[in-house]
């Protein structure tokens, strides 16, 4: 896979430390804790969702670590629950950890990092054309372009930024592909 867990995760750090900035209702332990846990279970090849896997693994470290009781079920209630993203849509249901995490897992590959994948995805499936690149990117951004899902004012805006930035790729690469 050309995708590496551990750079997503980096980068979601990076987002979740972004989303953070000038607030003060985020228990930074907690949500740094999350990010670095949510995507560990896909090292395991358990039929389980890999958030599950991930909760699981985290509690085991916790455990081992003897981490505060309160601070394992808010990590693990994070962990568990990021890959459901339309619990966004309900926000008052979840924590701003929660919210903090799936914000920033949702805006890790999206926008130039969404193009590049779809570049890459053509490569690896065989497309060998511009065109045909460009129409997975329109394919796959269609499927995005909808509501904005984020919750936080940040986010929304990044979000909006990211989709700008889509749509403009597209037009311009549509104006090159112009004959």
């Amino acid at each position: 896979s050309f995708r590496s867990r551990s750079l997503h995760t980096r980068r979601v750090i990076r987002w979740a430390k972004r989303l953070c900035e000038e607030r003060n209702d985020v228990d930074t332990e907690v949500l740094f804790l999350a990010v670095i846990f949510h995507d560990i279970g896909y090292v395991s090849e358990s039929l389980e969702g890999h958030q599950y896997v991930s909760e699981k693994m985290f509690r085991e470290f916790a455990d081992v670590h003897h981490f505060d009781n309160d601070i394992i079920e808010r990590v693990a209630s994070c962990i568990s629950t990021h890959s459901d993203k339309e619990k966004l849509e309900n926000p008052k249901s979840l924590t701003i950890e929660q919210i903090l995490l799936m914000e920033a897992d949702l805006l890790d590959e999206e926008g130039a990092l969404a193009i590049c994948w779809d570049g890459m995805a053509c490569g690896y499936e065989g497309k060998a054309t511009y065109e045909e690149c460009l129409e997975r990117t329109k394919r796959e951004f269609s499927l995005k372009c909808g509501d904005n899902p984020m919750v936080t004012e940040l986010a929304k805006q990044y979000w909006k930024e990211k989709i700008e930035y889509v749509e403009d790729y597209i037009r311009r690469l549509e104006f090159d592909l112009e004959m």
